[in-house]
Formats: C-alpha cells, structure tokens, sequence
C-alpha cells in the first residue's frame, strides 16, 4: 500500500501540468502543434575556446582529411583570351582582399596595379596558383585558407594578414605577358641601360627581398657572391658585363640542356628552375633545383659531372661556363677558383718528378757529402724508439709519427701481479699497526705476558672476575 500510495503521488502532478498545458493550447489555438512535442535540449559547453589550429584541422576533417586548398569562382571571361597566364609570364592586376567576416582590409585601385612574375616565388602560393589561366580584363574570386596565405612581410604584401583562417580576392586582370628572354632581360635591367654588371643584380636582389619578399630557399647563399657568379655564369666576352645577346645566347643553351634531360627532370624531385638569378643553381640544366645538385654530391663528383657538361657546351657554344664548384653554394669553393683538382694532380706529379731528378744528380755529383748528409739526417731526424716515419702519398714531407708501445698479455699479467702485492702489502702494514696500538681485528685479542697484564685488560673491557 505505502508503495502505490508513493506512486500516486509522483505521477499525479505530471498529468495535472499535461492537462494544464493541453487546456491553454485548445483555448488559444484549438489544437497542438508538432514542434510542441519536441522536447528540448540544452547543451552547456565548459572549458577554453578552440584555437585557430584545431579549427583548420576540424576543416580539414571536413574537407575529407585533405589539407585546404583555394576555391576560385569565374566572376567573368572575356570572349577573347589571346594570352593566358603561365608559369614564368609576368601579370598585371588589381585586387581587393576580405576577411572572412566579410570585412574589406586592402584595395589597389587607388595605388595602381601590381605586376609579377608566376611561379617564382613573389606572391602568397595562393594567388600564385590561383592567378594561372587567367586572362586579360577577367575577373575571378579566389578564396584563399590560411596554409596558403602565409608570406613574409615586405612593401606590397604589407596590407594582406597572416593570421586569418580564409581571405577572399577579388582579382581583376589588367594585362598578362608571355615569358621571353627579351622580357626576362627587361626585368632584371633595373636602370633600363641594356646591360648587367655586378652592382645592378645585388640591387635587384635586394628589391625583390623588400618589395616582394621573395629571397633565397638557402639561407647561406651570399647575394655578393652570387652576382659574381651569376656574372661569370653569362659573361661570354669577360669584359664583367652582361649584354643582351650574351643573356640569351646563355638561356638558349641551357634551354636546350633541359630538353635533352628532360625524363631525367621528371624522375629527380625539386623545385621548378627559376628563371632570375636562381638560374645558376640548377648545376646538371635538368630545369629541377634539388639538394643532389649541392648536397648529395662530393666537390670531385662535382667537378667531374659539370667538366663533361662544359666540353659539351663547346662543341656548340664558345662560352665558358662557370664550374659548380665555382658556385656560392658549392662546398668548399669561391668564384674566382680556377684550378680543378686534375691540373693540381698533375702539378703534383711534376713537382715529383723534379724533385726525384734533383736527388739523383746530387747522388751523381758527391757521393761522398750524400753520405754524411744521410747519416747527419738519421742521427737528427730519423725515428727514436716507439716512433715510425711515414711518407705522404704525394711525396713532399716525412712525418713522424709517436706511437706507444704495445704491452701486450704479459704486460697486463705483469701489471695485475703487482698491483696485488702493493694491496697484500698494505693490508699487512694495516695489521700490524693495529696491532701496536693494542687492538686488533674482529675477534683479535693481544696476549698478556702475565695475569696482572691480563686482569687489566678484563676490567678495561668491563668484564668483572
């Protein structure tokens, strides 16, 4: 009874609040709706908020668990595309960028249009992919996420942030111009004089580095000593200048280098060779720039590979191309080393030789003073006990090398004994002087030479007789 008595009273305000609620539903809109009978959650979330990373990986979750790439919407196409935009051809276009909110931070039309070079490295790797295909007077979206918007600081990517999770371009194409030797030439000639020297290619590295943020991959490369080089690599009549037809007698050859190794470029990873000053590190002209081309080679396998590289470029061009181990990346090496390592060989064996006719006309000529000069050399220089004199391979000094005697099994035998009797020795004396000072080891107890001495000794150790 108790337990029907406690039901009763659990169940009955539950059907009193139902028929309440049923009541107000029928006496104000006569019937019950179907989103009344759903019940109602609420879920309270409690700790810090997300991060912006575990956001972009969330989307990428999204996303499939690929990594995010850029979305581009075809705002409009012009009828007529004569020029479309490629690797290596030079663009001009304006943009305005947005946050993702929708909030617009940056526009050029009031500044003028910006012109680059694609797919060398002068703009955020989503508008560099991004822009590709475009072509004059087209208007394009372009959604760029955060893995693809990060870019150093410099002059015209000032205005763009680094930390949003997507921005939005709106791009319009002003003008795209093909890739030419002409063009390139143009565009490395900073004061427009039709000639390249030294001075004018560390000054264009130094604009590219602060208008665009584009610099070396390696950070070790010297622009200095890459000018020198770069002047070297092109310079075909030495004067230290580089004219116009010197430019593209160059890159025509080279070009033709790469189309010869073409399916050994597409088995070897890398980057893309860039056609600036970047040029001069594809050592092999396969067109891929990859660490095998400095790194992965010895300075002889160097050499060795780019001396069969120039005797080929003879038989078609006079220039003389500069040697990878000349480059300002190359291990061990400087512009301005001419030698390889086959003429100091040679100059070696010369040297050699020379010397080896000298002591045989010497022994010709006095036997006599070579006797005493060798004994006078063998008392002073020659090798004591424990040494050995050795000759270099190349036969230009004797060096004498200390070397310790080997003690061998005996000597370590020998050794151990020794070293035990110092320890038997020393435990001894130990003994011994315990001894004097009347007490002894464990279990030690002295002898008393008559019973008064022995009856002393009980009643120091507290024993009673």
């Amino acid at each position: 009874m108790t337990i029907l008595y406690l039901l009763l009273c659990l169940t009955c305000p539950i059907f009193i609040e139902a028929s309440i609620e049923n009541a107000d539903i029928s006496a104000g809109t006569g019937r019950r709706k179907v989103e009344d009978s759903i019940p109602v959650i609420e879920i309270r979330g409690e700790g810090k908020p997300m991060s912006s990373a575990q956001i972009r990986h969330l989307e990428e979750i999204n996303n499939g668990g690929k990594p995010l790439d850029i979305k581009v919407d075809k705002t409009w196409i012009p009828p007529n595309c004569p020029n479309s935009a490629k690797r290596k051809d030079f663009v001009t276009f304006h943009y305005k960028v947005f946050t993702e909110d929708g909030k617009k931070v940056y526009q050029t039309y009031q500044e003028g249009p910006v012109t680059i070079q694609l797919g060398v490295g002068m703009i955020i790797p989503g508008l560099d992919k991004g822009l590709k295909s475009m072509c004059d007077e087209e208007l394009r979206k372009i959604q760029v996420p955060f893995r693809l918007s990060r870019k150093s600081k410099s002059r015209v990517w000032k205005n763009i942030p680094n930390d949003e999770h997507w921005l939005t371009f709106n791009i319009e194409m002003v003008k795209v111009e093909p890739y030419s030797h002409e063009r390139q030439f143009a565009f490395l000639d900073l004061n427009n004089d039709t000639r390249l020297d030294e001075t004018e290619i560390i000054n264009w590295l130094t604009k590219m580095r602060k208008d665009f943020g584009k610099s070396w991959k390696n950070e070790d490369i010297d622009d200095v000593l890459a000018a020198k080089y770069y002047i070297k690599y092109f310079d075909v009549s030495g004067d230290g200048i580089i004219s116009k037809a010197e430019f593209i007698q160059i890159m025509e050859r080279d070009e033709e280098f790469m189309k010869e190794r073409s399916e050994q470029a597409k088995r070897e990873k890398g980057r893309k060779r860039d056609p600036g000053v970047a040029w001069i590190l594809d050592f092999n002209n396969d067109g891929i720039v990859s660490y095998q081309d400095d790194d992965d080679k010895s300075p002889e396998e160097q050499n060795n590979s780019q001396n069969n590289q120039n005797n080929a470029a003879t038989q078609k061009t006079t220039p003389n191309t500069p040697r990878a181990s000349d480059s300002p990346v190359a291990q061990n090496s400087s512009p301005d080393t001419d030698k390889t390592q086959e003429q100091k060989k040679s100059e070696d064996k010369t040297s050699e030789e020379n010397k080896s006719d000298e002591n045989k006309t010497d022994k010709k000529t006095d036997p006599q003073e070579n006797n005493n000069n060798s004994q006078q050399s063998s008392t002073t220089t020659g090798p004591k006990p424990g040494e050995e004199s050795k000759e270099d391979k190349s036969g230009e000094s004797n060096e004498v090398i200390a070397r310790a005697p080997s003690l061998g099994a005996g000597g370590f035998f020998i050794g151990f004994s020794i070293g035990i009797l110092l320890i038997a020795a020393l435990y001894a004396g130990y003994i011994i002087w315990q001894r004097k000072r009347g007490t002894g080891v464990t279990g030690y107890r002295p002898v008393a030479p008559n019973i008064e001495h022995a009856i002393a000794i009980e009643s120091d150790s507290g024993t009673d007789h």
